[in-house]
């Protein structure tokens, strides 16, 4: 392993005739040159399968696998493993781009620690409309998000769009991780603009982030939904995935609903991970109990972190009512305040409502769920 070491690039393609030109530029144009390029093509309708055979006909890197039925970005990429030659692996999808020296640097700490076999690197988001528009919320880049497969059901997400100065903020919070992946320091005066259009009475957008304690002293996305609850008076709609809060923010749901504000707490019907939603259901007896009405999402998994109070106070993002969101993992959103969309927010919480199990006042675990809870509650801090 090191110097002269066969680097196998899989590259699963569906319709991406568009795209995978540049991809496989980025490929060919790597400083490390010891690689072989397999392009999966998964049976595309267009013409993706006769652009790989273009660069497999002029590079003898370039090797072509053409899949005689559709089966998915998994089955392409396992495809791709299972024909590989080359001591290391690398994915590569169709519409992404490498820096010309991804895989010598990999391969340089790869070198440094010959006991481990996994290397990730971070990423960025490529916008044509660069400085315009900016995105945050819950969804990722997997066919499961967009609904092409259905592994749990229908997921249910969210994302917002921002746009004006709110975008510097999600630059920042970009460089700050970028930065301390790379080991780099960006020019943060010359990559955010000074200039931002003006939006004048369509409300304020604070974008945050928020991680580890050795990063971040204060917990802030935690902070961020204590202050919201507290601050409620009306109503409370509460969006999350995993629902493992701490004694602080359970207490605080608590607190809202006893002091009779309107508190909607909506979990996954059809969860992705049985044990984390077990525990979840460990936590609603107590708010029930204080008059909380919890719903399971029928049509599947609700995977938005979205909370709206009193209809004018709103967030999105990508942080989970559990301890790995709330303490372990750096996590982004943007907290809005009477901006346009609250609206289409609401209206979305009350259609999944619509068709949402509600949870009964007495819903309690069975003696065996509770003893299982017992047990795993030593790892509720790791959840």
């Amino acid at each position: 392993m090191g110097e002269g070491s066969l680097i196998s690039v899989v590259v699963p393609a569906w319709r991406a005739e568009k795209t995978l030109a540049a991809a496989l530029d980025s490929v060919l144009a790597q400083t490390w040159r010891e690689t072989e390029v397999l392009v999966v093509d998964d049976a595309s309708p267009d013409g993706t399968l006769a652009l790989a055979e273009s660069y497999a006909a002029r590079d003898p890197r370039v090797r072509v696998i053409a899949q005689k039925e559709n089966g998915g970005v998994s089955r392409a990429r396992n495809r791709g493993v299972r024909e590989a030659r080359g001591e290391w692996i690398a994915f590569l999808d169709s519409d992404d781009l490498w820096m010309p020296e991804k895989l010598e640097r990999q391969m340089a700490l790869a070198a440094q620690h010959p006991e481990a076999g996994l290397f990730f690197t971070g990423s960025a988001f490529i916008s044509e409309d660069d400085h315009k528009y900016g995105y945050t919320g819950g969804l990722n880049l997997a066919d499961e998000y967009a609904n092409d497969i259905e592994r749990f059901g229908y997921w249910k997400d969210t994302m917002i769009r921002v746009e004006g100065r709110a975008i510097s903020a999600l630059i920042a919070m970009f460089l700050v991780n970028y930065d301390m992946t790379a080991r780099t320091v960006s020019d943060y005066e010359n990559l955010i603009p000074a200039e931002y259009e003006n939006f004048e009475n369509e409300g304020h957008i604070l974008p945050f982030g928020t991680g580890p304690e050795n990063f971040y002293p204060i917990r802030t996305g935690e902070a961020n939904y204590i202050s919201m609850i507290q601050n409620a008076r009306r109503e409370i709609f509460i969006s999350t995935p995993y629902f493992i809060p701490s004694i602080e923010l359970l207490h605080t749901i608590e607190a809202a609903a006893m002091r009779g504000v309107a508190v909607h707490l909506i979990l996954p019907g059809i969860p992705d991970k049985k044990l984390p939603s077990l525990i979840a259901k460990h936590y609603l007896p107590p708010i029930l109990r204080a008059g909380a009405k919890v719903y399971f999402y029928k049509p599947g998994f609700n995977h938005m972190k979205t909370v709206l109070v009193d209809d004018e106070l709103a967030f999105v993002g990508t942080i989970n009512m559990d301890y790995r969101s709330l303490v372990h993992h750096f996590e982004c959103g943007a907290t809005l305040l009477r901006t346009p969309c609250l609206k289409d927010i609401k209206e979305d919480f009350l259609q999944m409502i619509s068709v949402s199990e509600a949870v009964p006042e007495d819903y309690s675990l069975s003696p065996f769920q509770k003893v299982l809870c017992a047990l795993l509650s030593v790892f509720i801090p790791l959840l």
